[in-house]
């Protein structure tokens, strides 16, 4: 869709217990990493039929941390908002950033997750597409694998630029969305008029 690749998964069934369900991406040894590193995880998310009732926990994204024997550690959540709809795969990207904290980590793992209590009704369908955990703490652009050969990739820095451009005058719009360091401040930089450099914090 919208020139991303996905899968389509449907949740269906009455829980008959506290239930929770997930999806593992990769195999729980497969991203080496340590306690100390910053990791993000990032995917697109579309409901594509159903709905999400009414959940334990809502759905969202997981970093987590686990052990060489893969036993869980830890783990960052962050729960879609707004939730994913059916408006376009395109548009509904979502991202999650964990630091790793437990001395003993060795691997890092992106889950989708939502929990349902007892006797909760559930019947959904979520196209996830491009789902990448990358080292760093905000998502890059997709990183796509070639075709066929899915695996780790690597790529340089995203980063943009125009040039040969030339306004008297003109009005810089920019949406982002950023993460201060923890402790820190968030600090906002550019160009004003007259190639006036100007911050904020």
């Amino acid at each position: 869709e919208s020139g991303i690749p996905y899968c389509d998964v449907r949740f269906s069934g009455t829980a008959s217990g506290t239930v929770a369900t997930g999806i593992y991406f990769d195999a729980l040894t497969a991203i080496a990493s340590a306690s100390g590193q910053t990791w993000t995880g990032s995917g697109f998310v579309r409901l594509v039929a159903g709905s999400f009732g009414t959940p334990l926990e809502a759905p969202r994204w997981l970093i987590l941390e686990y052990n060489s024997s893969s036993v869980a550690l830890a783990n960052t959540a962050l729960m879609f908002s707004p939730a994913p709809s059916a408006s376009g795969l395109a548009t509904q990207r979502f991202s999650v950033t964990r630091t790793l904290t437990q001395a003993t980590t060795a691997h890092a793992v992106l889950q989708f997750y939502a929990s349902y209590s007892s006797g909760a009704v559930v019947d959904f369908t979520i196209r996830i597409g491009a789902p990448q955990v990358e080292q760093g703490n905000c998502a890059s652009s997709v990183i796509l694998p070639p075709i066929a050969t899915p695996g780790a990739s690597t790529r340089a820095t995203d980063g943009a630029r125009i040039t040969g451009l030339s306004i008297a005058a003109a009005t810089l719009l920019v949406q982002c969305q950023a993460q201060a360091p923890v402790g820190g401040n968030l600090v906002a930089a550019g160009y004003g008029p007259n190639n006036s450099f100007v911050n904020s914090s």
